[in-house]
């Protein structure tokens, strides 16, 4: 999906409840426990949760070899981590990719993913790319609506083929 960025307020304020927080290379260990914290019970590509250790999952997103580098966060919601939101910049045309956005199971369904997501709409504009683009598992109705919801249209589709390999 995408969501052209010309319409979009740049001086949007992020919800004062929420703190993204950039990531560092200090943080690695409580970085990659977190991103696995937030694939228990996800609907994007259930196949691959429990495949991979935090440190891989950790090194297949900062591992992607492009340029520029992924921009990672860490959501907080007062002092707790309860999520984390990725973005690769300068994809085709220069947009934005949201790559990942995903939450703690106890933190779904609060409104919290909307909130993140103006979120990520305003940090991309900010940054001056003209769009934000996304994929999503199309079995996961909640990521749809919530994209929707917010001003992002189809652009497309394709099919993902997946084999496992026991070893």
């Amino acid at each position: 999906q995408r969501h052209d960025l010309s319409d979009v307020e740049r001086d949007a304020a992020i919800d004062p409840a929420i703190r993204l927080v950039p990531y560092s290379e200090e943080q690695f260990d409580h970085f990659a426990r977190l991103l696995v914290e937030t694939y228990v019970d996800s609907l994007d590509m259930p196949e691959l949760n429990d495949l991979r250790t935090p440190e891989q999952a950790m090194g297949s997103h900062l591992g992607s070899g492009r340029e520029p580098s992924p921009e990672l966060y860490r959501i907080e919601v007062g002092r707790e981590s309860v999520g984390v939101l990725m973005f690769n910049p300068g994809g085709p045309d220069n947009a934005w990719d949201l790559t990942y956005l995903g939450l703690r199971p106890a933190w779904r369904r609060r409104g919290l993913g909307r909130a993140i997501v103006k979120a990520a709409l305003a940090i991309s504009a900010q940054a001056g790319a003209p769009a934000l683009v996304l994929t999503f598992d199309e079995r996961n109705h909640a990521a749809r609506r919530l994209y929707e919801s917010v001003g992002f249209r189809s652009c497309g589709s394709y099919d993902v083929y997946l084999r496992l390999f026991k070893g």
